[in-house]
């Protein structure tokens, strides 16, 4: 059975409790644009925490590089295997703020200002990931004080479709745009001439093409696992949510 089918069966029973929803929409006193606003903005943060926590966890966990660099002969390529693994924890420490510093001649004066400036962007990442986390807790705040809890389920069940959608179209460009999406993205986020490494040059053979797909598949598969649960929970929620509403409405009575 394809994603497509599963998401499409998960909408179908999304739909059969919209009647009851809506119902339940109906009856809260407070205007409807707020709880829209709080909505969407939990389902965008859903979204960009599924996306960006995965996309960290497997860009700097040494695990994931280990079975690359042994399944794609890189090891064979260096001295010792210790040397690519101890070089390649380095740099991992490195990007995730772990290090201040690089301070290694194993790699050359451009390659260390290479990953200084690949070090910005995973900085950036981990600060933006924060203030998303930030915003979602308060949102999920606001929602539960105003006793919207129909909201939740239904944020959580769009924001694991959308990181669904969001992840074949990133895996469409990885396997049939490789070439374009690496260069188009290293022109925009990195300066002129600085990322062009021959083939023999050390970072490249350790990050080489083959090892780069290697990891983008792997992220594939924690922020799919990911997104279905997520998308699973939702679901639940809105099962529970009309019960919920109403064992809350019968107390106030």
């Amino acid at each position: 059975m394809t994603i497509i089918n599963i998401l499409f069966k998960l909408y179908r029973t999304i739909i059969r409790n919209r009647a009851i929803n809506n119902i339940i929409i109906s009856k809260t006193k407070k205007k409807p644009i707020f709880d829209n606003i709080l909505k969407t903005c939990l389902v965008f943060s859903i979204v960009i925490i599924l996306i960006v926590i995965s996309c960290l966890h497997v860009s700097l966990n040494m695990h994931y590089y280990q079975k690359h660099l042994i399944k794609y002969g890189t090891y064979s390529k260096f001295e010792s295997e210790k040397i690519v693994i101890d070089q390649t924890s380095l740099i991992l420490d490195f990007l995730g703020g772990n290090r201040d510093h690089i301070d290694t001649l194993f790699f050359n004066r451009k390659a260390i200002s290479h990953l200084r400036d690949v070090k910005k962007i995973f900085t950036f990442l981990i600060l933006f990931l924060k203030i998303v986390i930030i915003l979602a807790i308060l949102t999920l705040t606001i929602i539960i004080i105003r006793k919207r809890y129909y909201m939740i389920g239904k944020a959580f069940f769009i924001g694991g479709v959308i990181s669904l959608l969001t992840l074949i179209v990133i895996m469409v460009i990885q396997y049939y745009f490789w070439e374009e999406a690496f260069s188009f993205l290293h022109t925009v986020f990195f300066p002129k001439n600085s990322w062009f490494f021959p083939v023999n040059s050390k970072l490249r053979m350790i990050f080489n093409e083959y090892c780069l797909k290697g990891l983008g598949q792997d992220f594939f598969v924690l922020a799919t696992i990911l997104s279905f649960s997520i998308l699973a929970i939702g679901l639940i929620m809105i099962r529970i949510a009309p019960q919920k509403h109403k064992q809350l409405t019968e107390k106030q009575q």
